[in-house]
């Protein structure tokens, strides 16, 4: 007898679980049979890149960090608010995650107020985070950057190489049906 076609083979990474929506593990769709939001994934995806493209390119010695929020956050308001405007139900649509800029001790999820006068200097270490949705889908984009004009040697070398070491650790760890204490 003929046997059912098989699933698609279990994510193998962060990156399938992401693009899934968060909806990884059992039970979870694979991406090439969830129609529309693949589509969805894809503009969230190009819009999250170059949302983080335009956040990187303002960080620049003696920026302010509140206007680098801004900047990103209303480039996703925009972004988002131009994709199923002429759909028949309504599709929710924006920032899931404000823009945040992190600086050097601060580990992650600076979002200033408005009157913040905080400014990036030569040589700090910055970590960027910020996320879209489109109909309840995110897409969550974080990057760290150096303020420096040539590249990056010496101590901040080695604090990146740690992070990108350990991101890659934890990133073949993750597996559908793993807990976090796995």
């Amino acid at each position: 007898p003929d046997s059912p076609p098989q699933a698609p083979h279990p994510p193998s990474g962060l990156n399938d679980v992401v693009r899934r929506g968060g909806q990884g593990g059992e039970g979870a769709r694979p991406l090439l049979q969830r129609g529309r939001h693949q589509v969805q994934d894809r503009r969230r995806d190009h819009q999250q890149t170059e949302a983080l493209k335009l956040v990187l390119s303002e960080c620049k010695p003696k920026a302010k960090i509140v206007d680098i929020c801004e900047k990103g956050d209303n480039f996703i308001t925009e972004q988002t608010g131009n994709v199923y405007k002429n759909v028949k139900r309504k599709i929710e649509r924006g920032i899931a995650f404000p823009t945040c800029v992190s600086v050097n001790n601060t580990v992650c999820h600076f979002s200033p107020l408005a009157t913040d006068d905080s400014v990036l200097e030569e040589n700090d270490m910055v970590k960027i985070d910020m996320a879209c949705h489109i109909d309840g889908f995110i897409a969550v984009v974080a990057h760290t950057h150096v303020i420096k004009g040539g590249p990056v040697t010496g101590r901040a070398a080695n604090v990146l190489a740690a992070a990108n070491t350990a991101a890659e650790v934890a990133m073949r760890l993750v597996r559908p049906g793993k807990k976090n204490k796995d």
